[in-house]
């Protein structure tokens, strides 16, 4: 089980209590594709952009968030600038519930693979989803390596889109885009939409629907 980054390994599988949970056409999910226009992010070794990826992943996060009957909006809608303070504004102006940003990752060492998931580290909502997500990813790929959720603190990378929400937000590296495997991986569209369906399992562990309550 993956740890929960508050000392506490059972957070990792429980659902958020009742009262913080809704109907599932009242859900409101703000879907963050990390970096766009002049901020590729990471390049691939075939030169693939990270900014092309995250959107990609987002379109089918998109479908799969309103598969659940849940509300969604973009941070942003083509390849676009968008400053990490605007995209933290933007979710807390329009009320989403929960904060969902694609990223893929990167390394020096070229070898390395696997997803991995972030959060604040004072949100104790924001590791539940961050650990239900992971775990979900986890699920779905089980022959892939699996890294427990970490908390971000001030300074770190993701540190403002995750500490100015006032929902639960964690940022999800796909995968490594410096692996040339996992480029290939990462660009192909049956990753991109099992990736995404597996993000939107590990919300909805998180925030069941009514008739799915689970008791802490």
């Amino acid at each position: 089980m993956v740890g929960s980054g508050f000392g506490d390994e059972r957070l990792a599988s429980r659902p958020l209590p009742a009262r913080d949970r809704l109907p599932a056409t009242d859900m409101k999910v703000l879907l963050d594709a990390g970096h766009g226009g002049t901020k590729p992010g990471a390049i691939g070794p075939s030169g693939i952009h990270e900014k092309d990826l995250n959107a990609q992943i987002v379109k089918f996060l998109e479908m799969a968030c309103q598969r659940h009957g849940w509300r969604t909006n973009l941070s942003r809608l083509h390849d676009q600038t968008v400053r990490n303070r605007d995209r933290a504004i933007h979710a807390n102006q329009w009320g989403a519930n929960v904060f969902v940003s694609v990223h893929c990752n990167a390394a020096e060492n070229v070898m390395v693979q696997g997803h991995e998931v972030l959060h604040w580290h004072t949100s104790v909502k924001g590791a539940l989803l961050a650990n239900a997500i992971s775990e979900a990813l986890a699920t779905q790929f089980p022959a892939r390596p699996a890294r427990p959720s970490k908390p971000r603190e001030e300074g770190d990378r993701g540190a403002t889109v995750l500490s100015r929400t006032s929902m639960p937000a964690v940022i999800v590296e796909c995968g490594f885009i410096s692996n040339s495997f996992e480029e290939g991986w990462l660009a192909s569209f049956p990753a991109q939409a099992a990736i995404a369906w597996a993000i939107s399992q590990g919300v909805e562990r998180t925030f069941p629907e009514p008739d799915g309550d689970i008791p802490w």
